[in-house]
């Protein structure tokens, strides 16, 4: 670690941050332990690419080299199947389910297991959680407490990712609201990869944002680590993909050369990844070379499911609610009353985020991180449309309101440009920690009730969640097993 890295997480206001870091520990804790494995949408699959990753395979495939993948002790499947029976069922986490789950211990003998569903990502953002998966394997651990070490190593590495942002470039009060959020949470805690790449596309806009004052300097280490956040972004969050024009819009404020070159690189590591990867994945995903042909051949229809998708107003409530918290798989909605207190709190900060003062160079920032997060949003629409909807459609599919915390926050940052609104500051402080007290106890008395309490049905208030894509999972069809799986004695 360079002398810059060491003093920037040992300087005097670091510690300032350090009773926030370990609330936000001590919360998330509380919360992991309150989730049953394998509750967050497709928590099993992004388990199975980090085991896959942890047996030290990054590019695996299957022997005939058409499906990736790799090796997966085979104890792992009785336990995806067993927690299993939680989701989208009124199921709660009986000691008899527990029991079978703390049973379960590594086996020596693998099963190969596709990842086509996560592949398109770079194996690093998958890294924290193979870590969690190898120390669990080589220790001894059983399966649940492995998985349990690699959940909690996900949510530390996004923690100190977050942080580091944070003392970066401080955000405002609309961006903090936003990892306060039942949703955010949630999936924090959960061993997926939205934590990670949320609080790597927080850095990377941090630094931005740091950037945009001529007179700062940023070391060479700080700035590799700036390239490296794009790059794990954009190659997991494919709708992000514009965040690779923010090197080069710090070129034309900086007119350093560096930053130039760094785009060019960025931009050509990106395509090079996404046409590897689609060439490895493409035998399992045929459907969506004949969606692209489609809509390329006929563009109204295109527009046509576009703006029918994006201003139905059912669509836009659906994807609000969302946004704010439908916790597990989509089929645990906070109390009815919770969206309108946090919805209106939401919108509240952004009175004290604004800011009206800046120089023409700070609005053109500002327009800017604006356009990105508004087409970062359409693009999200336009990536569903694609892959995942199925022809003939009315609405597109898929679409779900935790694609839009990265574009909600370059709207945040956005609202204040490259000065901080410092109006009330006490009074914002207060307000922020009474929201979050709010919202981990809400959020846990849901959980607590959806998967711990018989009365679940009684205490939470049931929605009525209609768009496309965001049927709760207990009206879903699970019997279909997109994973194969062939048994290898090693």
């Amino acid at each position: 670690m360079s002398n810059f890295l060491k003093r920037f997480f040992t300087a005097t206001s670091t510690l300032n941050l350090l009773p926030a870091f370990l609330a936000a520990l001590v919360a998330g804790a509380i919360l992991s332990a309150m989730v049953p494995p394998l509750q967050s949408p497709d928590e099993a699959s992004h388990l199975t690419q980090a085991a896959v990753i942890s047996q030290g395979s990054l590019f695996g495939r299957s022997t005939d080299g058409r499906v990736p993948g790799g090796q997966l002790d085979q104890q792992f499947l009785p336990y995806f199947e067993n927690y299993h029976k939680l989701r989208g069922t009124p199921n709660k986490l009986t000691p008899e389910i527990r029991a079978a789950g703390d049973a379960l211990a590594h086996s020596g003998t693998t099963v190969f297991a596709p990842t086509h569903a996560t592949a398109y990502y770079l194996p690093v953002v998958y890294f924290p959680q193979a870590a969690g998966l190898a120390i669990g394997r080589w220790s001894g651990l059983s399966i649940d407490d492995s998985i349990r070490t690699a959940r909690a190593l996900a949510f530390l590495a996004s923690l100190v990712i977050l942080f580091g942002a944070v003392k970066l470039y401080a955000p405002n009060m609309f961006v903090l609201t936003i990892f306060m959020l039942p949703m955010m949470m949630f999936q924090i805690v959960c061993a997926g990869i939205d934590g990670i790449t949320t609080a790597t596309a927080v850095f990377a806009l941090s630094f931005f944002m740091r950037s945009l004052e001529k007179k700062w300097q940023a070391p060479k280490s700080l700035l590799l680590l700036f390239a490296f956040s794009l790059l794990v972004v954009c190659t997991t969050r494919q709708h992000l993909v514009l965040l690779l024009l923010l090197p080069f819009y710090l070129y034309t404020v900086r007119k350093e050369r560096q930053l130039l070159w760094m785009g060019l690189t960025l931009c050509v590591l990106t395509v090079a990844w996404t046409l590897y990867i689609t060439s490895v994945t493409s035998a399992v995903a045929p459907s969506n070379k004949s969606n692209l042909m489609y809509y390329l051949n006929s563009p109204s229809a295109a527009w046509s499911l576009l703006v029918n998708s994006i201003f139905n107003t059912e669509n836009i409530r659906s994807y609000l609610v969302a946004f704010i918290g439908i916790l597990g798989w989509i089929d645990t909605p906070m109390q009815s009353w919770f969206y309108k207190v946090a919805g209106l709190f939401t919108i509240a900060t952004i009175g004290f985020s604004l800011t009206l003062k800046g120089s023409h160079a700070d609005w053109s920032a500002r327009a800017f991180l604006l356009f990105i997060g508004l087409a970062s949003s359409l693009l999200t629409f336009i990536i569903m449309m694609i892959v995942w909807t199925k022809l003939p459609a009315t609405q597109i599919e898929g679409v779900q309101g935790r694609y839009f915390f990265v574009p909600a926050i370059l709207f945040g940052f956005a609202l204040s440009g490259a000065k901080i609104p410092m109006r009330l500051k006490g009074l914002q402080s207060a307000l922020l920690c009474v929201f979050a007290l709010f919202t981990v106890y809400n959020t846990a008395y849901v959980l607590n009730h959806r998967y711990n309490l018989a009365s679940a049905s009684a205490a939470v208030g049931n929605l009525a969640i209609n768009a496309p894509g965001l049927v709760p999972t207990h009206q879903r069809n699970f019997t279909h097993n997109p994973l194969r799986f062939r048994v290898i004695t090693t």
